[in-house]
Order: structure tokens, then sequence, then C-alpha cells
């Protein structure tokens, strides 16, 4: 099975100068942990639940107040759409990550995946 199987097609992006406050509504209205941060259509890094937490939240700032390319991760972690399953659970494990954008073999991005994907696999019987 590859990740072009079980990734999520429809990705959310967000771009540099949003304020946190809205990036953190858009993950809240669609149930994601993550959006793509692009510059001119082209994905620059992501931000996920956790940046907010830790940067925004924990460091006591106004999420009003703070824009996405203040606290975004970059470079972007990426796997590629004819990767194993196996090879992407070793990258996530390996550099403790929940979430990789996914390209395919132009390096164009096609999509999402991360260990919700893995975890529904294995919940419905389809991976073991």
């Amino acid at each position: 099975m590859r990740v072009k199987d079980i990734m999520s097609k429809e990705v959310k992006t967000c771009k540099l100068d949003d304020k946190i406050s809205d990036v953190s509504k858009e993950m809240a209205k669609y149930g994601i942990s993550m959006l793509v941060v692009v510059e001119k259509d082209l994905p620059v890094g992501v931000i996920t639940k956790s940046d907010v937490a830790t940067r925004v939240v924990g460091d006591g700032k106004n999420p009003k107040d703070v824009n996405v390319r203040d606290i975004y991760t970059a470079p972007i972690r990426k796997i590629y759409a004819m990767s194993t399953i196996e090879l992407f659970a070793d990258k996530l494990h390996s550099r403790n990550l929940r979430n990789m954008v996914v390209f395919d073999e132009n390096e164009k991005m096609v999509g999402v995946c991360g260990t919700t994907d893995i975890l529904k696999l294995v919940a419905e019987g389809k991976y073991v």
C-alpha cells in the first residue's frame, strides 16, 4: 500500500501574513491539525496546532497579534505519493511528526497524510 492510497487530497492552506487567530479558526472548522503555508501558490512550510499552542499560547502572545510567518515550521517535511506506508510511518516516528505534505514525482503538492490516516487503516482492518 502507498501513501497515495490513504492521503487526503484536499489540502487546506494559509498565507504567511494570515493571523494566528484566523488560522486556528480554520483548523477548528475543518477538524484538522495542520495547514500548509503557501507563498505565491507554492508550499513553503506548515503551521500546526502544536505550533500555535507552544509558540503563541505558551508564550502568552495574543493570537490576533501574531502572523503565520512568525511561528510556522519550515522547511516542509515531505513524503512522496508512491512511498510505502511503512516508509511513511518510519519517517513520522523517526522525526516525531504527526503529518507530512505529500508530493508527486514532479514535486507538485498532491495531498497531506498523517498518523490519523494510518490509524484509520488499522481500525478498519485494512492494514495489520
